[in-house]
């Protein structure tokens, strides 16, 4: 029924409770005869202990390549896959209408923060959205879609990212989208996003409660707020909180051809005169404006992740220090910035420290005035956790 693997001293080590990721090395037995995604059973030799688990042979040697996902507690049976991967989704769908605004749309299932590795799902108004990066959550992929569309009462359609799933040796998947554009509600706005435009699964939610923090803060800012800018915009989300936080007008820029989208986000949600989009690599638009000494009083940077792998961590911090020191000649006396990052491998204080660092670079003195970090549909066990990735870091500059 189900082939079956015995873990090392060096793979219980790992395990973190009843889960865990794991090398080939850290199991006896033949990991090269399993097929990619072939659901196993691991045992602990030394506790009695049994596992239910994935496996990809196909996975590079230096990459974990088993997944250990919850300890059986009963012989298996051949159902217990499907019982699990159906109590997991249901679990966290719970878990996530726990939150007022969260039902409308927000990330349902999270990888192994959920006990689904490689399983990414985002639900919105009117569908959900499903991304699988495992071979062995993609031996199961009629049977999620199936699931979920129970679970969440809409239907559902899977956006595979290539490049993850190249990682496993997946083939790619190229599903048309039955839809012009997404319609997404986050914090009481409304966005539209085309079928062509689509980034990540859609929409990016991990950011949705520091949004809202920054607009609290503006609301109860005395100061001046009258010109804003929105680096890396995308559709603007940053932006749009920014007008309903108090500040006049906005300025948008991301390098991508979106001025039609965030223009109809201004329209949709009753700013249409209180914002410009401009196109233009942020670097160079910073460079030009320096050069004609524009200043803001509110600023906001929210770019791309600076990093794909552990190696790139020296270079981001180095691009971190670059940008900020050109955020921070931007910004008017006692201007609020918030800085954020979807970094994975440069944790909180090393990206407060490229803040601190591009400030005393520019004779400037900062207060820090709060912190955040990912929303609640983005469940982290501890600080440590390699889940914990959003970092966001509000600043007034003296």
């Amino acid at each position: 029924m189900f082939k079956s693997l015995e873990i090392k001293k060096s793979g219980l080590e790992k395990l973190k409770g009843e889960h865990g990721e794991l090398f080939k090395s850290d199991v006896e037995g033949q990991v090269k005869s399993l097929t990619p995604g072939e659901w196993i059973l691991l045992r602990d030799p030394h506790q009695k202990r049994i596992f239910l688990g994935f496996a990809n042979p196909l996975i590079e040697d230096r990459l974990p390549a088993i997944q250990i996902l919850v300890r059986l507690k009963k012989a298996p049976t051949p159902e217990v896959v499907e019982e699990y991967i159906l109590a997991q989704l249901e679990t966290a769908w719970s878990k996530r209408q726990a939150f007022a605004d969260y039902a409308h749309g927000c990330r349902v299932i999270y990888g192994q923060a959920d006990g689904l590795p490689g399983l990414i799902v985002d639900t919105y108004e009117d569908c959900a959205l499903i991304q699988i990066n495992s071979a062995g959550m993609d031996r199961w992929r009629a049977f999620v879609r199936e699931k979920l569309e129970g679970i969440l009462g809409r239907p559902c359609f899977f956006l595979d990212n290539p490049t993850q799933r190249s990682r496993e040796v997946l083939p790619h998947h190229r599903e048309a989208l039955p839809f012009e554009s997404l319609n997404v509600k986050e914090n009481g706005f409304r966005y539209q996003i085309p079928a062509n435009n689509l980034q990540k699964i859609g929409w990016y939610y991990d950011h949705r409660e520091n949004r809202r923090k920054f607009e609290s803060a503006l609301q109860r800012w005395v100061g001046a707020k009258d010109e804003g800018v929105d680096l890396f915009c995308y559709g603007g989300a940053w932006g749009l909180h920014a007008l309903r936080g108090g500040t006049k007008h906005m300025d948008f820029v991301d390098q991508a051809p979106l001025e039609s989208m965030v223009e109809g986000h201004l329209s949709l949600n009753d700013f249409k005169t209180q914002g410009q989009f401009y196109r233009s690599d942020v670097f160079d638009w910073l460079d030009k404006r320096i050069s004609e000494k524009k200043l803001y009083d509110v600023v906001i940077s929210d770019p791309p992740a600076f990093a794909k792998t552990p190696k790139e961590r020296t270079s981001a911090l180095e691009g971190y220090r670059k940008l900020h020191r050109k955020v921070i000649k931007i910004s008017r006396k006692n201007a609020l910035i918030a800085f954020a990052s979807c970094t994975h491998y440069v944790e909180h204080e090393a990206f407060v420290e490229t803040i601190v660092h591009a400030a005393y670079n520019e004779n400037r003195r900062i207060q820090i005035l709060e912190f955040g970090m990912q929303g609640w549909d983005h469940p982290v066990r501890s600080l440590d956790d390699r889940s914990n990735y959003i970092k966001y870091t509000l600043v007034r500059v003296e």
